[in-house]
């Protein structure tokens, strides 16, 4: 099925116009269109993206025209490709899954972020990253202000739990490095980038001061991130719940050898860099548009 993307508030606004011009209840529009009320209400909330005949029905009665992207779950394989065998994506993904991501005893991989600050890295870079390493196309929600990259396969959530201790539901204690990540420093690199990109952030420390941390309600994995950042000689400070870089030279130090992939993070950077200020979330969508 092919699903199309538009922007939130554009979707709203297809609907609305639609409900109007039809001078319909949401029941009525929902029966219109051969699909739940419920349904309906989850494209209005923009909680998931629109089937592309469902869009083209609407589309036709507002007269609507607008560029669109979409998003094709046709040539989606049965089951994912998966060598089992490591390398420096695959780290990448681990750390990107004890970050904000999720593996569910139904076999759904939850990615979840910011939607207006983290558009970029959900709609580009994640998607190509899932289809380099195991032929998969993932599909987005929206709910309210979250932004959730998503695939489905039972097979693949049993093997990365099997082969790489990936906790499966509950994450908090339950969640270690990988020893055989920990054995390579291109894989410990990989691994700390997809964890910052999804659950890390720069922040201004003092006035003309920035700091970078990795938060984490669980001790015994901050100690291990500790660790991690010791074995690549940054000198990390530890907090009850984060770890933290307050060292100009070695936040420097760390976007250019962990290389962040997130844009939010690399333009939060980059302004600090030129002037001694870390960029506001305003002033990061303002950048964004």
């Amino acid at each position: 099925m092919e699903y199309v993307i538009l922007n939130p508030s554009s979707q709203r606004s297809l609907l609305q116009c639609v409900k109007g011009k039809m001078s319909c209840t949401w029941k009525a529009l929902a029966q219109k269109l051969g699909i739940h009320r419920s349904t309906l209400f989850f494209y209005l909330r923009c909680e998931t993206h629109m089937p592309i005949l469902t869009y083209q029905k609407l589309a036709n009665i507002a007269r609507w025209k607008e560029k669109i992207r979409t998003l094709s779950m046709q040539n989606q394989p049965t089951k994912p490709i998966f060598s089992g065998k490591l390398n420096a994506k695959l780290a990448e993904f681990i750390g990107i899954l004890a970050g904000d991501g999720h593996l569910g005893l139904r076999g759904e991989i939850d990615i979840s972020g910011d939607k207006d600050l983290d558009s970029h890295y959900f709609h580009e870079y994640l998607p190509a990253l899932y289809k380099q390493l195991f032929n998969l196309c993932p599909y987005h929600v929206i709910q309210q202000n979250c932004i959730h990259c998503r695939s489905n396969s039972r097979i693949l959530v049993r093997k990365l739990h099997a082969r790489f201790e990936i906790p499966i539901g509950q994450k908090l204690h339950n969640l270690k490095i990988p020893c055989e990540i920990k054995q390579q420093a291109s894989f410990l690199k990989a691994y700390l980038r997809g964890l910052f990109d999804t659950d890390g952030c720069v922040y201004q420390h003092h006035k003309n001061l920035a700091a970078l941390e990795y938060s984490s309600g669980d001790p015994s994995f901050l100690k291990e991130i500790s660790a991690a950042l010791s074995s690549l000689n940054f000198h990390p400070s530890m907090g009850q719940d984060a770890v933290r870089i307050y060292k100009k030279k070695e936040i420097v130090k760390f976007f250019k050898v962990i290389k962040p992939a997130n844009k939010k993070h690399t333009f939060k950077f980059e302004a600090f860099s030129r002037t001694g200020s870390v960029p506001s979330k305003k002033e990061l969508l303002k950048n964004r548009r």
